[in-house]
């Protein structure tokens, strides 16, 4: 089942949350370059609305989920796993998994 039925590719149709991102000056911050914050604060907190708004932002739900994928770090397991179930993601593909991994090691030597 996909999650985002809803979802209505015409540009300019939805918008961030701005209280998603409450210590920016959204004025100055540059959504292109900040592509992976703002991911990340949409898949923790962010309502389906806000997940809309990153399709339009980013090119669609496949751009999303490749930048999930390739880009996010810092996720809890509970939100890392959800991340992988709305997008069809393998966890261990996973740019957070990978460093979450690493870092478990590393402290574990």
């Amino acid at each position: 089942m996909n999650i985002f039925y809803n979802y209505n590719s015409e540009k300019g149709r939805h918008s961030l949350n701005p209280m998603l991102f409450w210590e920016y000056d959204l004025k100055t911050l540059d959504l292109q370059k900040s592509r992976n914050l703002v991911v990340k604060r949409v898949v923790e907190l962010g309502k389906s609305t806000d997940f809309y708004a990153c399709f339009d932002l980013y090119g669609g739900i496949e751009n999303v989920a490749k930048i999930a994928q390739d880009e996010i770090i810092g996720l809890s397991d509970r939100n890392l796993q959800f991340m992988c179930d709305i997008f069809h993601l393998n966890k261990e593909n996973t740019l957070c998994f990978k460093k979450k991994q690493s870092r478990t090691t590393l402290l574990n030597s």
